[in-house]
């Protein structure tokens, strides 16, 4: 009987991992093959559409339609986000002149104010379009203590372009560099490179002592290619055809340190989502378009001249693919980040995880 019972245990054992490695298996032939089914039947053709959709990309386009299909014993449930509807993590270690711009959006001049040596500290002048920016965003971030602060926002972001940029110098409103994090229980390396994962903002100073700030920050933040270092493939610009609500708060005058108020974002939002809810659907197919009518309304009280419309976008080289397979009863996960060339619209895959971007 002990024989028995050991061998017809030792055979059931057996039998069920290699049900679980063919399950793994077909699963991940079945998330690949998801993958490249959406690079080829969504977003090639998207790009080569000859309709009255134009060159932007927004939501209302075939590729932001989930997918639910059935497949050889099971199911899978797919999905492609536009990975520049976040804030790329990665603008704010560059200098300005390093950014490259698109063609629909040449470089603004340099404000006058900056030229005098007596202003380089003031707000506008110290800190990049984007970090002006990500200022904003943290202060209009919703916590259950209560919102950043200004000096606070400040502080972290300085210390997020100290974690990236190759610079050894502290920068002096809150910066962190290797002697702060070597003083830590646990030391951590600083890169003093781009972010590769969104997930090491979780290790920089002021956000580490914040998990509540890292959580509400995930979708709204991405570390994508950026500056010369994108090579052919480009910069990742925002598309404000597709950025969340919430990321409408980083637009104000150069000098302003605050974001603006919910009334003028509810009403930016507004103007996005009727240019999305017209009748042909096209969008906004460029950022002048969106700010020309945005200066007629919520923005009519902000002086044009002091405002920054670089480093957006209305088109999109980068999506993120995240499926589930479920066979037998065993589920698998995989999220994917593909990058569409603009010119002849072919799909690649920059990289697999399970983590985020």
């Amino acid at each position: 009987t002990s024989l028995v019972v050991s061998t017809s245990w030792r055979f059931e054992l057996g039998m069920s991992r290699n049900e679980n490695r063919w399950h793994g298996a077909q699963g991940r032939l079945v998330l690949e093959g998801g993958e490249a089914v959406a690079g080829m039947l969504f977003l090639t053709s998207d790009i080569k559409e000859t309709d009255s959709d134009g060159d932007a990309d927004h939501l209302h386009e075939d590729w932001s339609q989930p997918l639910q299909q059935l497949v050889d014993g099971g199911m899978i449930e797919a999905r492609i986000t536009d990975a520049q509807g976040r804030f790329n993590i990665n603008m704010l270690s560059l200098a300005e002149q390093s950014v490259q711009q698109q063609p629909q959006q040449p470089q603004q001049p340099q404000n006058p104010h900056c030229q005098n040596q007596a202003n380089k500290l003031d707000f506008e002048c110290y800190f990049t379009v984007a970090q002006r920016r990500f200022i904003r965003l943290l202060q209009a971030i919703p916590l259950n203590e209560r919102p950043l602060e200004t000096q606070e926002a400040i502080e972290i972001t300085e210390a997020v372009i100290d974690w990236m940029d190759e610079d050894p110098g502290v920068r002096q409103r809150g910066g962190a560099e290797q002697s702060y994090y070597n003083g830590l229980e646990v030391p951590i390396v600083v890169p003093n490179a781009p972010m590769t994962s969104i997930s090491e903002l979780s290790l920089v100073k002021g956000v580490m002592e914040r998990p509540e700030l890292y959580e509400r920050l995930l979708p709204l933040v991405i570390a994508l290619p950026a500056g010369h270092d994108a090579g052919s493939a480009g910069v990742a610009h925002l598309n404000i055809n597709t950025m969340d609500a919430l990321l409408f708060s980083i637009f104000n005058e150069e000098k302003e340190q605050r974001p603006l108020d919910p009334d003028q974002i509810n009403e930016l939002i507004n103007i996005r989502n009727e240019s999305l809810n017209r009748e042909e659907k096209r969008g906004l197919q460029s950022v002048q378009d969106f700010f020309d009518e945005a200066f007629q309304g919520p923005l009519v009280n902000i002086n044009r001249q002091n405002f920054n419309t670089e480093q957006l976008d209305t088109k999109t080289q980068y999506f993120i693919y995240s499926a589930n397979v479920t066979i037998g009863d065993k589920t698998r996960r995989g999220k994917s980040l593909l990058h569409r060339k603009p010119s002849g619209g072919a799909v690649t895959t920059v990289w697999r995880t399970d983590a985020n971007f």
